[in-house]
């Protein structure tokens, strides 16, 4: 296929996904993409065999270690990730009994691994009692070989949390609290169903957290929310940062389609240009703020970035001076598990895969409930490109030549040609740096380095579908 006609595939498809999935690319979302329909089907049985695989072929390997506790007591109208708003006590009892039986069964690979990730989210891990989370952090602390330089982060509701609760999270070791704050502002919480919450609230609630001394606090801010204004948002981030936590996180909305019907028309681009217009004034006012407050710097700052982090100027908590964190993104020796429904997981260079157990309460190693993608040999070169392009906006090519024994520029010297011809990238001492201007740009001259077969996969399954 010409590279032209190629790239007028690619932008057809964009035009046909959710604009947050060019916004907030990252290299594994691109194979989640490329190969949807085409992906292959795995029973937890085979999952483990991947698991033994790659550790019989590296030496001290650590893990990321992802747990979903899939219950609210309220749905957030915003929210995109599973959940079980039909929460009982003995619910929770049998989730937990499924963790045993998976905890159980990798109990070979766990006795291999060295966990310096852990994190709780959901839903919400908060609604669990004080038994169930002596029980999840048993199962943890029997299986898993957790290293000193840990981090254990725990995702709160202000809704479900109380100190006995926070005490009990601090003696098994968490020094990570994330809690969604998302607004301040009454009127935007009644949209998201979580008007049960005010400053006050969430002061007392900080409060009895630096009474007990936790490392680290992240609350964490939506950006375009129904309702919200500039105004009020700055108003919601100001509130926020007298409560004095040691990290704020500003995320962009990623709304569900019935998010969007509701408040948006359906309508995917109208909603980014309103998420636009907000940034627009907002950036200006939070460097601004920054500034002129010297007991916080602003990280990533940028309308290329779709969310950012506000952090005390000198929090550094032991576990921050490492490398690893949860995240899509790790080295090459850490690998990423992830436990329940819709949860990722991936070993570098050999799998990526995700849950899609739709009973999610019952332990099956033998129902293909996992679906992924294999890699080879070409997979693993494009894996290694994307993930320097995308997250450390230049690539080494000497590097990847390295690590895989090819010539990557031979291999994909037209393409190089052709996005150099049109000032999309650089090239200088075997060092690649884009020079894309807007995310879209990005997404397009990205995925032109798949095979032909996999863009025309997608186009012919963009032709009738629109992909959240």
């Amino acid at each position: 296929m010409k590279i032209p006609e190629k790239l007028e595939k690619i932008k057809f498809i964009a035009s046909r996904i959710s604009p947050y999935n060019y916004f907030s690319l990252g290299y594994l979302d691109i194979f989640y993409l490329a190969y949807y329909k085409k992906y292959n089907y795995y029973s937890l049985e085979k999952i483990r065999e991947y698991w033994r695989e790659y550790l019989n072929k590296k030496k001290n390997v650590y893990l990321n270690f992802y747990i979903h506790i899939p219950f609210c007591e309220v749905g957030c109208t915003y929210c995109k990730y599973f959940k079980d708003t039909r929460v009982t006590s003995d619910k929770i009892d049998k989730y937990l009994d499924f963790l045993e039986a998976y905890f159980d069964y990798f109990r070979d690979v766990f006795e291999k691994l060295k966990v310096v990730n852990i994190h709780i989210g959901g839903g919400t891990p908060s609604l669990l009692s004080l038994d169930q989370i002596k029980r999840l952090f048993g199962l943890l602390n029997n299986h898993c070989l957790i290293e000193p330089t840990h981090e254990i982060a725990f995702e709160i509701n202000p809704k479900s949390i109380n100190f006995d609760k926070l005490k009990l999270l601090k003696s098994f070791g968490v020094n990570r609290l994330a809690i969604g704050i998302q607004s301040l502002n009454h009127e935007v919480l009644k949209t998201v169903n979580r008007d049960y919450y005010n400053y006050e609230y969430i002061g007392e609630m900080m409060r009895q957290i630096k009474q007990l001394e936790f490392e680290g606090t992240t609350l964490d801010l939506l950006l375009g929310l129904y309702k919200d204004t500039p105004l009020t948002f700055m108003e919601t981030l100001k509130k926020t940062l007298l409560l004095k936590p040691d990290r704020v996180h500003v995320y962009v909305v990623n709304p569900p389609r019935e998010y969007l019907a509701k408040y948006f028309n359906n309508d995917y681009k109208l909603f980014y240009r309103r998420v636009y217009q907000i940034q627009k004034v907002v950036f200006p006012m939070i460097r601004h703020f920054i500034n002129s407050h010297a007991e916080f710097r602003c990280k990533h700052l940028s309308f290329r970035k779709k969310d950012f982090d506000i952090t005390k100027k000198f929090y550094k908590p032991r576990y921050l001076r490492r490398k690893f964190g949860y995240s899509d993104t790790v080295n090459t020796n850490i690998a990423m598990l992830g436990i329940g429904r819709d949860a990722r997981s991936h070993l570098n260079n050999l799998i990526i895969y995700k849950d899609a157990n739709a009973d999610y309460l019952v332990f099956n190693s033998e129902k293909k409930i996992f679906y992924g993608h294999d890699f080879h040999l070409e997979e693993s070169v494009l894996k290694k490109f994307f993930d320097n392009l995308i997250n450390k906006q230049k690539v080494d090519i000497n590097q990847i030549n390295n690590e895989f024994k090819i010539d990557f520029l031979d291999k994909y010297n037209d393409l190089i040609q052709y996005l150099l011809a049109n000032k999309q990238i650089s090239l200088e001492n075997n060092i690649l740096l884009p020079k894309f201007t807007n995310a879209l740009e990005r997404f397009c001259n990205a995925l032109l380095f798949l095979e032909d077969k996999v863009i025309n996969n997608l186009y012919e399954n963009c032709l009738n579908n629109t992909y959240e």
